[in-house]
């Protein structure tokens, strides 16, 4: 390499990053900060290897491997980008996601896996349905199905640890065995399947494993936190002591719940005593807004967190940004209302696509929705449906418009199939006719034709009943509309569905149909009178956002944590900062789990470039993380006096930590509320209980007293 080339080649890098760029012979792990160019530093370290003479790599055994296939593609573009302006051609072969890679291996040298060159891989749900065909025969319960599937697959890829003494492991053995005979014998392999069969023949066949260690030249792994422990071991059985250079930042692992091990970082450096080479400079955020970002760290318990560096901003000191704001709001509708104003009046200065709510849990997302709708903001829900789109909120809708309108039978069919109860197409068929045919309502249909039913299939007849005569009643007396909700759903145990039917994310919908109830609650406050009046308004103005299902690229993004990583926006907000929320409720009991939402928050922030705006309402608590928060780096001048007199550092809460696995596979516990429990419901808070009468108790709280159905409250 010429000294012109080499000169452009380092031209516009820090001196940290020349070094990642120029370091050879020896193992590097790149701890690199949010925001600190990263993957410039991956592609001119990948142009500066094959080009230099004295790295003996060739660009078709150069292997990069990156976290998705989107961002392969951007580092191979870019790669050849930069080759042609230093008026070179040159082809990345090897450049993907770890499966990616493992499947084209195991396609190469398929006969050793037993399979044909042309095997297929399955998506979840084909995966899902050649699982459910091994175990039709099996003595496999419908609740533990899903359950297993999820267990099978880990085992499969290896990252689950077994226990033989366990009967509920004995058969996860069982299966994988039966699940990867499936495989050979349809020539259909899963995910799992490619890291688990990669991992073991590079374990068990020593010409397979020189063969790789040989024919890379190089490797150079991204987002090597995200790694899981099969992935880990895939890289130690193919790389050499001297040709490997991984790259990540420990702070953002925020996929522990799918099994990534930030811990591998430790491990890579006790496994390859490889130089460390940190990149501390962030090119993205203003000063301010990385003090915040550090601050959010100094707490965390992590094992590496001396390894990690301490953010700075390339932004010149001269020039001072806003402080990241906190605002409190006295609840959803008020804080959605004021973010919705906010982005009106930055939006004169800064684009709507360049504008994020960023969000811990999807079902929060539905008062802001309805926020940036009355003000006209164009706005798009990305990598989720909008709140009143998803299953578990029509579901229930469904049952509200039919109350309102008792000939509606769009919502007549989809309430009396959630929860399913047995009642075929041909039923609901002669339903609907006969409801035409004797001009009745379809409730009076569903009683001529399910009359001489089952009394479970009557159930939806009787929940319908006591549905439409609450809000009869409830006109008449000003009845709160959440309550007569609750009620419903309590009489379809639909709770009970969600469990039954997603294994995976009932909590996740459970805790969406809760908003929905925390909507109707707010809306009921603000309308007293004529409930049933007020509920036929709500049920139309929902109707009318579904209209506004435009893509526009220009416009406010909502979205979760999770799906903003590795993006950036000028500006960000970040709502109901709460316990509960963030950090999630599920996290309280785990050491682990409570760590990995601290870089939740961590990743959130570090999102914004110069405008960073947090709040949280009084119908939560405010978080841990925030009350213990240096509170000089943020602008409190909107939080009232007395707020603030109560935002005084605490010391974190300790936490209790639990093994690994067993806080991967805790099992949900039970809650029981009795008779003077002191207890708290999400809407109105802490009260205590009066009596209980089936199901439903009498709640005295600080305001009034009021009748709760029991699953919505917790003890405290």
């Amino acid at each position: 390499m010429n000294e012109k080339l080499l000169e452009e080649l380092l031209e516009g890098l820090n001196e940290e990053q020349k070094r990642v760029v120029l370091s050879n012979g020896k193992p590097i792990l790149v701890v690199a900060g949010a925001g600190s160019g990263k993957t410039k530093t991956i592609i001119h370290k990948a142009l500066y290897l094959i080009f230099h003479e004295e790295s003996l790599v060739r660009a078709r055994r150069l292997l990069m491997i990156t976290f998705t296939n989107k961002a392969a593609n951007e580092i191979k573009e870019r790669i050849q980008k930069y080759a042609n302006l230093l008026g070179k051609n040159i082809n990345i072969e090897w450049i993907g996601t770890f499966h990616s890679v493992a499947s084209r291996i195991i396609r190469k040298h398929h006969a050793i896996f037993g399979l044909s060159n042309d095997f297929r891989v399955l998506d979840e749900e084909d995966s899902t349905r050649l699982f459910k065909s091994i175990i039709k025969d099996q003595d496999v319960k419908k609740e533990e199905a899903k359950k297993l599937f999820i267990a099978v697959n880990q085992a499969i890829e290896g990252i689950r640890f077994l226990d033989e003494d366990n009967k509920f492991d004995r058969k996860v053995l069982e299966l994988k065995d039966i699940f990867l005979n499936a495989m050979v014998e349809t020539n259909a392999v899963t995910f799992s399947y490619l890291m688990g069969a990669f991992k073991d023949m590079l374990q068990k066949d020593e010409a397979f494993r020189n063969y790789y260690q040989n024919f890379f030249d190089y490797i150079i792994v991204d987002e090597f936190q995200d790694t899981n422990t099969t992935q880990y071991d895939i890289i130690k059985h193919i790389s050499k002591k001297d040709n490997i250079c991984v790259i990540g930042d420990p702070n953002q692992c925020i996929y522990e719940w799918r099994m990534a091990h930030p811990d591998n970082i430790i491990s890579f450096i006790e496994d390859y005593n490889p130089e460390v080479i940190k990149l501390n400079i962030n090119y993205r955020s203003s000063n301010e807004i990385l003090l915040l970002a550090n601050d959010v760290l100094k707490n965390s318990k992590a094992k590496w967190k001396e390894l990690v560096p301490i953010l700075k901003s390339h932004k010149k000191e001269s020039k001072t940004y806003p402080k990241p704001v906190i605002i409190f709001h006295p609840n959803e509708e008020k804080e959605a209302e004021w973010i919705a104003k906010k982005i009106e009046e930055l939006s004169k200065s800064v684009p709507l696509e360049e504008i994020a709510i960023l969000v811990r849990v999807s079902y929060i997302t539905n008062f802001l929705e309805q926020a940036l709708v009355k003000a006209k903001i164009p706005h798009k829900i990305v990598g989720a449906l909008r709140f009143f789109q998803r299953k578990e909120i029509k579901d229930i809708l469904a049952y509200l418009h039919l109350a309102i309108n008792p000939k509606d039978s769009v919502s007549f069919q989809r309430a009396i199939t959630n929860p399913k109860r047995g009642i075929g197409e041909k039923t609901i068929e002669k339903i609907v006719n006969l409801s035409k045919q004797k001009s009745i309502d379809l409730i009076q249909a569903t009683k001529y034709v399910l009359g001489n039913k089952l009394f479970e299939e009557n159930s939806f007849i009787n929940a319908m009943e006591r549905l439409i005569h609450n809000l009869e009643k409830g006109q008449a007396n000003n009845g709160n509309i959440s309550f007569y909700v609750e009620k419903l759903i309590k009489d379809i145990k639909y709770f009970e569905y969600l469990e039954q039917e997603y294994k995976e994310d009932c909590q996740e919908r459970i805790d969406n149909v809760k908003e929905l109830l925390r909507f109707f609650e707010i809306e009921a406050q603000k309308y007293q009178e004529n409930q049933k009046e007020r509920l036929k308004e709500l049920l139309q103005e929902l109707s009318l956002m579904e209209e506004d299902e435009k893509d526009n690229s220009k416009a406010v993004k909502i979205m979760t944590i999770h799906k903003a990583k590795g993006l950036e926006f000028e500006a960000v907000f970040m709502p109901r900062l709460e316990n509960g929320i963030l950090p999630h409720s599920s996290a309280f009991d785990d050491v682990l789990d409570m760590e990995e939402e601290r870089r939740l928050l961590y990743v959130g922030i570090t999102r914004a470039k110069r405008y960073l705006f947090l709040s949280y309402t009084a119908t939560g608590k405010i978080s841990d993380f925030i009350n213990i928060m240096d509170k000089t780096l943020l602008d409190t001048s909107l939080l009232p006096p007395e707020t603030l007199k109560d935002q005084k550092a605490k010391t974190v809460i300790q936490y209790e930590p639990i093994s690994y696995k067993s806080s991967k596979n805790k099992a949900s516990k039970k809650i029981d509320v009795k008779v003077g429990d002191i207890v708290f419901h999400e809407v109105f808070g802490e009260g205590q209980v009066l009596n209980i009468s089936n199901g439903v108790a009498n709640v005295r709280f600080k305001d009034k007293d009021r009748t709760i159905v029991k699953e919505f409250l917790k003890p405290l």
